[in-house]
């Protein structure tokens, strides 16, 4: 029975020392990759917006004198992964203007303030560099927490709000709740434990298709373009770091958002519709049924046999469903 248990513990130790370098060598290449700075690996169909925040990427398509679109992302994507829905925009006469939300993308990531408020702001300010007045607003998954908050923060500044799949965690939640920080896991508490799992899971190329197909129905719609793309950023320069501050300030939540309760949800004064894949794993359809009546929204669109990323999963009904809504009058 010692010889069993003197075996056993010797096992776990090895597993242990290869799990531990693995992870460190998961890390030591996202050292070898993160070499590029942003404007040398950015697209041609973009551009940088100063605010205080930093340097903020954002790319286009369409006519620069057509009805600005501002489109906000999930995590671990950029604007670059709307290009499908930016050309068919584009292509019914809107300018579209797809955010970068730091620290994703190729957006500026030295202020490490990437709670939603803060991501709504970076929007805000987007807007005000760049010369863009009373756009429509889409976001989709996380960005769709950020554009929501941008809405609740400057209503005045939007014509209306398309949110698609988003992540609100509002869902369940009491009218009169109090939001609380959550607490990150003891072991992923110090930054560096942090980085080692994001190398190892968001910032390793090798799972990109994995990670991607996690929060999909019809997987088989994913593309090698489309994992191109989300990839791409990964050569940024400190790319790992940053996105291990955004996961912390991620999990513990933003307690001060005005978007953080119900209370301050429902006091939305921007026309809200909503598209939702029947099918969503992430953000289940139930979320958008509660979320419907809350944001007051005229229209809500169900897409039968879509998951977390219908723009991805089915872009011919989203778009046309996404361009029925941005054209509804009021």
């Amino acid at each position: 029975m010692r010889k069993f248990a003197k075996r056993a513990g010797w096992a776990s130790l090895l597993i242990l020392l290869l799990v531990a370098l693995t992870l460190c060598g998961f890390r030591a290449a996202s050292f070898l990759r993160e070499t590029s700075e942003a404007a040398a690996l950015a697209p041609p169909n973009g551009e940088f917006a100063d605010t205080s925040f930093g340097k903020v990427h954002v790319s286009y398509w369409g006519d620069p004198n057509g009805m600005p679109v501002i489109m906000t992302h999930g995590m671990a994507a950029w604007g670059g992964l709307w290009k499908l829905t930016g050309e068919a925009l584009a292509a019914r006469g809107f300018r579209v203007i797809a955010l970068d939300q730091a620290p994703f993308g190729f957006s500026d990531s030295a202020n490490p303030d990437f709670l939603r408020s803060a991501e709504a702001k970076r929007l805000l300010e987007a807007m005000k560099s760049l010369g863009i007045e009373k756009p429509l607003l889409v976001g989709h998954s996380y960005g769709g927490g950020v554009a929501l908050e941008a809405a609740l923060l400057a209503p005045d500044q939007f014509q209306g709000l398309v949110l698609v799949c988003p992540v609100t965690g509002l869902h369940g939640q009491k009218p009169d709740a109090v939001p609380q920080k959550v607490q990150m896991p003891l072991p992923l508490r110090p930054q560096f434990v942090r980085e080692l799992f994001i190398s190892a899971t968001a910032a390793n190329p090798l799972l990109t298709k994995f990670l991607m197909a996690k929060f999909m129905h019809r997987k088989e719609m994913i593309t090698s373009d489309q994992i191109a793309t989300l990839q791409l950023p990964l050569q940024r320069r400190g790319a790992t770091k940053a996105m291990a501050r955004w996961f912390e300030q991620f999990i513990e939540g933003d307690v001060l958002a005005l978007s953080a309760t119900r209370r301050g949800a429902e006091k939305l004064a921007v026309p809200a519709e909503l598209i939702w894949g029947e099918e969503d794993s992430v953000t289940p359809i139930a979320q958008g049924d509660d979320l419907a009546p809350l944001l007051k929204a005229a229209h809500f669109k169900r897409m039968a046999g879509i998951g977390h990323m219908p723009q991805i999963e089915d872009p011919a009904q989203f778009n046309a469903a996404l361009i029925e809504a941005l054209e509804r009058p009021g």
